[in-house]
C-alpha cells in the first residue's frame, strides 16, 4: 500500500497516496531515502504516531522516543537491555503469564478435584495461576502447595511477593472506584479459599477498558471452556463486587 508521511503540528500522520485517507495501526515506512532502509512504526486511532513504551492488546512494545521505529531484536533503553520478538514483542514475564492462558484456551475444563494445574486438562484458578507464573520465571512454588496443584488464593499473597510482586491495592466495593486496573496486575478476589476466592490477570486494555484472563467456572463448568477472558468492570459487578487484592510486579518489564 503507498502512502506518504506528513508532520502536522507536533504528530506524524500517514496518509494513502491514492486516496489521502488517514492510516492507522503498524504501517512500513521509509527510514531514510539514501540508504533506502524501512521502518515499521504505529499510528494511533487519532493517526498519531506514537513513541516509548506502549501496551497494544495483549502486548508490549517500544518505539524508538526520536523516530517512532518498532523494536526488534535485543535493545538497550535507558541502561537496561530488553529482548523483542520479530514483530516487536517484549519478551517478559507478564507476557508469558497471559500466554499461558491464551494457548489454553478451549482446552481446559474447570475442576478443583484434578491436577488443578491444567496438566490432566483440568484447572482451577489459583492452580492454574501458580503454573502460569512459575513458568513464566517465577521461583519454584513449595513442595507442599505442588503436591495439591498449585498455591490457593490465600496462600499464593507471599509467594507473588517473594517474586518482585507489590500489594498496590486491597479493598472491598466501598472503594473499589479507586482501584484502576494495569496491564500484567494480578487480581485477587475473597478472602477464604476455595469456590470463595477467585483470582486472575489484566490481560489487555487499562481502566475501564482492561479485561482480565483466568481459569474459571462460567458457563456452569462447561467441558473446555474454563479459561475466560472479560471486561474486569463487568465481571466484577457480575461476582457481586467482592474484597479485592492487587498484586503488580515492581519492574513490569521484567524478562
Amino acid at each position: 500500500m503507498l502512502h506518504n508521511q506528513q508532520h502536522l503540528g507536533k504528530y506524524w500522520y500517514a496518509f494513502k497516496t491514492e486516496t489521502g485517507a488517514m492510516l492507522t495501526g503498524f504501517r512500513t515506512v521509509t527510514d531514510s531515502k539514501a540508504k533506502k532502509t524501512k521502518k515499521v512504526v504505529y499510528y494511533n486511532a487519532s493517526g498519531h504516531m506514537i513513541f516509548g513504551w506502549q501496551q497494544l492488546n495483549r502486548h508490549r512494545y517500544y518505539f524508538n522516543n526520536s523516530n517512532g521505529k518498532r523494536a526488534t531484536g535485543k535493545v538497550k533503553i535507558g541502561n537496561k537491555t530488553y529482548s523483542f520478538s520479530k514483530t516487536g514483542i517484549l519478551s517478559c514475564w507478564i507476557e508469558r503469564t497471559i500466554n499461558w492462558f491464551v494457548q489454553r484456551k478451549g482446552k481446559i475444563t474447570y475442576s478443583m478435584y484434578g491436577s488443578r494445574n491444567g496438566s490432566d486438562g483440568t484447572a482451577d484458578c489459583s492452580g492454574s495461576m501458580t503454573q502460569a507464573i512459575w513458568k513464566a520465571g517465577a521461583s519454584r512454588p513449595a513442595s507442599e502447595s505442588l503436591r495439591w496443584g498449585g498455591y490457593n488464593t490465600v496462600s499464593i499473597r507471599p509467594w507473588l511477593t517473594k517474586n518482585g510482586f507489590k500489594n498496590v491495592a486491597s479493598g472491598t466495593a466501598a472503594n473499589a472506584g479507586k482501584y484502576s486496573p494495569k496491564y500484567g496486575d494480578v487480581i485477587i478476589w475473597g478472602d477464604l479459599t476455595g469456590a470463595a476466592g477467585h483470582i486472575m490477570v489484566v490481560s489487555q486494555g487499562t481502566g475501564n477498558n482492561a479485561s482480565v484472563i483466568s481459569t474459571c467456572g462460567y458457563n456452569n463448568d462447561a467441558y473446555h471452556q474454563a479459561v475466560q477472558e472479560f471486561n474486569y468492570n463487568w465481571y466484577y459487578d457480575y461476582d457481586d463486587k467482592p474484597s479485592f487484592h492487587v498484586y503488580r510486579l515492581s519492574d513490569t518489564y521484567k524478562a
